[in-house]
């Protein structure tokens, strides 16, 4: 079996991290806008991830893991009603003008998701130790190089 729909995911994901991406350094932007981009950039990641495996690429099993922190917040945001959201702003002030270089150590990072319940313990783990606390830019960041390295594979 092969993936038949590539350029069009890959084009899907890409678009959606730069999205997220770009909605998390305008500081004008409200929560709304970057929980909308961060949930966008997250499914269309997971579905990536699906299609490697449906076509049974070998994935590492360190690679397994970050796939399952990312589907433990992707399940958190689409099944789990008591969740608020999966972002926070970290780090850094934020001051009311705009400077034309990032040098504000500020940045949006994924949130705890242990009050939420899913149904994969496993999931949440592997959230807990790659995700939570961290970057959302260098989550989807690494998901990206993981995913185009897969898809690669599928010739």
């Amino acid at each position: 079996m092969k993936i038949e729909n590539k350029d069009m995911l890959l084009y899907s994901m890409n678009k959606a991290i730069e999205e997220a991406r770009k909605a998390m350094e305008d500081t004008d932007k409200n929560e709304k806008e970057v929980y909308y981009r961060v949930g966008s950039a997250l499914h269309w990641i997971v579905d990536c991830f699906d299609r490697v495996r449906e076509v049974k690429i070998k994935i590492s099993s360190e690679d397994e893991k970050y796939r399952m922190a990312l589907h433990a917040a992707n399940n958190a945001l689409k099944h789990r009603p008591e969740l608020l959201k999966l972002h926070k702003r970290t780090g850094g002030t934020r001051f009311p003008m705009r400077f034309p270089c990032h040098f504000l150590a500020s940045y949006y990072a994924w949130e705890s998701i242990d009050a939420v319940s899913l149904n994969y313990e496993k999931q949440k783990e592997a959230y807990r130790s790659l995700m939570q606390g961290r970057d959302i830019r260098l989550t989807f960041d690494n998901a990206k190089n993981m995913i185009e390295a897969y898809f690669e594979q599928d010739k």
